[in-house]
């Protein structure tokens, strides 16, 4: 997928150089729509997600899947679940703590 979008943006910078003479939006908005399809079959494969992503979480919900979304470094997926989706009965956050990602592990 992220060699078809470096290709993509190449025929852009191509095709802005050339006085814009290919319909460059018409093939995005095909290759986007098919990355949103190829994203939804493999969401629909699995009862639920766990997911440190935002966008993984969102395509969760949309499908009505039961969701965990981990929160990151500097709080971008707390910020939004607790904005948007924290009404939501089958989401879940799970919150990044810098205190105990510093700790070294215990081994028993």
């Amino acid at each position: 997928d992220k060699r078809g979008i470096k290709r993509l943006q190449t025929i852009n910078v191509l095709n802005k150089k050339a006085g814009n003479r290919l319909p460059i939006a018409s093939y995005w908005k095909r290759y986007s729509d098919s990355l949103v399809d190829k994203s939804i079959r493999f969401f629909s494969r699995y009862e639920s997600v766990v997911t440190s992503r935002l966008h993984g979480h969102i395509l969760s919900c949309l499908l009505g899947k039961e969701n965990v979304v981990i929160d990151n470094s500097y709080g971008k997926n707390a910020n939004y679940y607790n904005t948007w989706m924290k009404d939501i009965s089958n989401t879940k956050l799970i919150q990044h703590n810098p205190a105990e990602a510093e700790k070294p592990p215990v081994h028993v």
